[in-house]
């Protein structure tokens, strides 16, 4: 899927606030954490600022939360 589709995929109706955990990123694109943090950087480049909160103890569990759009 492509730059746009994905972020749809992962945030519909996206909005500030709206999280998803890698766990669901997974579940719904295949994706792992270091192809949506290439992701997260493009998103940023056009003013959508997503901040990840990573947990040490099981990674799955980390959130991708919309910061800025």
């Amino acid at each position: 899927s492509n730059n746009t589709g994905l972020f749809a995929e992962l945030f519909p109706n996206a909005k500030v606030g709206d999280s998803i955990t890698l766990d669901q990123v997974f579940a719904k694109t295949l994706k792992g954490k270091s192809n949506i943090d290439h992701y997260v950087k493009k998103w940023a480049e056009k003013g959508i600022i997503i901040e990840c909160k990573e947990d040490k103890t099981d990674l799955r569990k980390s959130t991708y939360t919309i910061v800025k759009m």
